[in-house]
């Protein structure tokens, strides 16, 4: 399950491309229960542009829902989660071993915030294991802890693009609900 929700925010990264919009970096992209969001704040994550906002937002969202839930994630649960693939190796040492490729999106985001390609990538593993912990602890919660309909197998395909469409439904009506209630204003 895990790998699962890991995997689908790393391909988010990926499909997104690389295409940051010309803002001021201190500019705000959204307004959160009263806490700015500023373009900054994304480039942490994801490519400035929609979908990198909605993503980015998207994310904090969860987090805030899930400590509105009681759930919280320790500074010592994140951390072993960024070592959990490469155990013993720091941050730079990991950046240094991604294809080419996966490094021209890290090289764009550290251009653009005026940090080493290196220096971003740690930036990035941590925003990226921290939303990433929250979000699994969300939907394992408030998703696959409900009482489903139907037995659902995660090996299955077609269960699995199901439960990939009630996600996405879910969280396009909490985007939804916090945006009606004011508690969420995108730029």
């Amino acid at each position: 399950m895990k790998a699962i929700i890991l995997g689908l925010l790393l391909s988010v990264i990926i499909v997104t491309g690389c295409s940051n919009a010309a803002y001021d970096l201190d500019e705000a992209v959204a307004v959160l229960e009263g806490e700015e969001i500023q373009a900054k704040d994304v480039l942490t994550l994801y490519p400035l542009d929609d979908e990198g906002i909605r993503n980015f937002v998207l994310g904090e969202v969860l987090v805030q829902e899930s400590k509105n839930m009681g759930i919280f994630i320790s500074e010592k649960e994140i951390e072993s989660n960024k070592t959990a693939l490469y155990p013993g190796l720091e941050p730079q040492e990991i950046y240094e071993t991604l294809p080419e490729e996966e490094k021209a999106f890290y090289e764009e985001q550290a251009e653009v915030l005026d940090v080493t390609p290196e220096d971003y990538y740690e930036i990035w593993l941590d925003a990226h294991h921290t939303h990433s912990a929250y979000i699994q602890a969300y939907t394992t919660k408030v998703i696959f802890n409900t009482d489903l309909e139907e037995d659902i197998n995660l090996m299955d395909p077609e269960d699995l693009e199901m439960m990939d469409q009630r996600i996405d439904d879910h969280m396009n009506e909490l985007m939804e609900l916090y945006k009606q209630s004011g508690k969420l204003t995108v730029m």
